[in-house]
């Protein structure tokens, strides 16, 4: 299916620019979709996406996925490889929003994967960090705060463990799966979805990546 375009939502994105940029140096077509709305600054989107065009095999479509009448548009004009929807563990009692917005749309995939038989392959990524990435994300903050001599913002005292994973690992991951759909086996069969966990296995404490952002800055929190 390498003659196929692939799919990249978000392309405009921390982590679909670097699938994207990935996909494209193996040779296969790109067709990226986004609205850059102004979460963070468009900007740094735009950029993302000027390195993107200059890569043979590129084409954007700026669309909100959310709008039928584009999607339908886009689906028609294009022959996609995958539909990028992109770990046996409980997750049925999320204790923030956020999380419970990550089972639903997991929820959502399988009952679409079971109803029409759609191959779906769900990502669960954890702290995801890297070039190109997002400002908001805290080891920007963090860096932002120890240049400028502002005070750091850390609950329960920086003792949380997050699962610290580089977006070059996270991209080979999906890269990994992009053409290994799960088999159908038929309507009487389970759907066909699974669910990967994209980490490391190896936690950080926050305090170990502020010690981190200390030395390699050259001044203290």
């Amino acid at each position: 299916m390498s003659d196929q375009a692939i799919l990249v939502t978000g392309a405009a994105g921390f982590i679909g620019f670097h699938v994207a940029r990935r996909l494209l140096a193996e040779g296969r077509a790109v067709v990226g979709l986004d609205n850059l709305n102004d979460y963070y600054d468009p900007a740094l989107k735009r950029a993302r996406l000027d390195i993107l065009r200059q890569e043979q095999g590129f084409a954007f479509e700026q669309i909100n996925l959310a709008d039928r009448a584009s999607m339908e548009r886009l689906f028609a004009k294009h022959r996609f490889a995958k539909l990028p929807f992109s770990e046996n563990d409980k997750t049925d009692h999320p204790v923030s929003l956020y999380a419970a917005t990550k089972k639903a749309n997991e929820l959502i995939a399988h009952s679409y994967s079971h109803l029409y038989r759609l191959p779906v392959r769900d990502l669960r990524f954890f702290t995801i960090y890297g070039p190109w990435g997002r400002p908001d994300m805290a080891y920007f903050l963090f860096t932002k705060a120890i240049v400028e001599g502002t005070p750091i913002r850390l609950f329960n005292h920086g003792r949380m463990r997050r699962d610290f994973t580089h977006v070059a690992d996270a991209t080979r991951a999906i890269l990994h799966l992009v053409d290994q759909a799960p088999r159908d086996g038929g309507p009487a069969a389970d759907a066909p979805a699974r669910i990967y966990n994209v980490g490391n296995n190896h936690p950080e404490e926050l305090t170990h990546v502020v010690s981190v952002l200390e030395r390699e800055l050259g001044r203290a929190a």
